[in-house]
């Protein structure tokens, strides 16, 4: 299986502006996006290119002040929502709808 994902972050909440200059090492981002995978171990032996709408909430967002590489650590939590084409599925059944909710651990290097 081979994946991308395009994000676009459409808000970002930094916890200084509610709690004051000493919570400046806290925040939150919110994103939209698309997932793509394509895979190749199929019953017809032929690949699949699936899709997915994803958000994605990001938090707690620690971020380290001064230091230019390992600065910002988080937590992430996305909900996917996978679309099904009918020639995937059986010949009975109709196209569907997945959900998948996911989470994981993630740092910027630069």
């Amino acid at each position: 299986m081979v994946g991308a994902k395009l994000l676009a972050n459409i808000g970002y909440m930094p916890f200084r502006y509610f709690f004051g200059p000493n919570w400046e090492w806290l925040s939150a981002t919110f994103a939209l996006g698309a997932n793509f995978s394509m895979f190749s171990e199929t019953q017809s032996g032929k690949n699949q290119i699936l899709s997915a709408v994803l958000g994605q909430v990001e938090f707690p967002r620690i971020t380290i002040p001064d230091q230019k590489m390992f600065s910002t650590y988080s937590f992430y939590t996305e909900v996917q929502v996978w679309f099904i084409p009918t020639d995937v599925m059986s010949e009975v059944e109709i196209a569907s709808i997945i959900p998948q909710i996911s989470c994981g651990l993630r740092v910027n290097v630069f």
